[in-house]
């Protein structure tokens, strides 16, 4: 069941809890790629990629798609996944989750770079911190 929410953001972290179509959150590129090849990836399915085209797709059809909030919160949490670097990374490092880090935020990269540095950077109050960024904007 898919729980009502008045915020789109909120709406596009519905793939993430719990996980669901695990294998459509990345895309894994060669370590020598500096770009995704227009044909896709080598071997590999650009998972979020065709994500995102199924679920436009879901949205565009004509007629009364099976589920449009549905295809909507996927494909709002797929264009985010796209724009994070370890979404779109290597598959022998499973996109940070191969790579162990220690420190202040310690674990597994990908989970630092996802959880832990936002929350030291903003803290966990996210509309605290959308305010504070707000006030410190000026017309320039």
């Amino acid at each position: 069941m898919i729980r009502n929410t008045t915020l789109f953001s909120e709406s596009c972290v519905y793939p993430d809890h719990p996980r669901k179509r695990a294998s459509d959150h990345f895309i894994n590129l060669p370590q020598t790629a500096h770009e995704l090849p227009p044909e896709g990836c080598p071997g590999e399915t650009p998972r979020a990629l065709s994500a995102i085209e199924n679920d436009s797709t879901v949205l565009g059809s004509k007629g009364k798609p099976a589920d449009p909030l549905t295809a909507l919160k996927f494909l709002g949490h797929w264009v985010g996944d796209i724009h994070q670097p370890l979404h779109v990374s290597f598959a022998d490092d499973k996109g940070g989750n191969g790579i162990d880090v220690s420190g202040q935020c310690s674990g597994v990269l990908h989970s630092t770079w996802d959880t832990c540095l936002v929350v030291k950077a903003v803290g966990t109050d996210v509309s605290a911190a959308a305010s504070d960024l707000i006030e410190t904007l000026t017309p320039p």
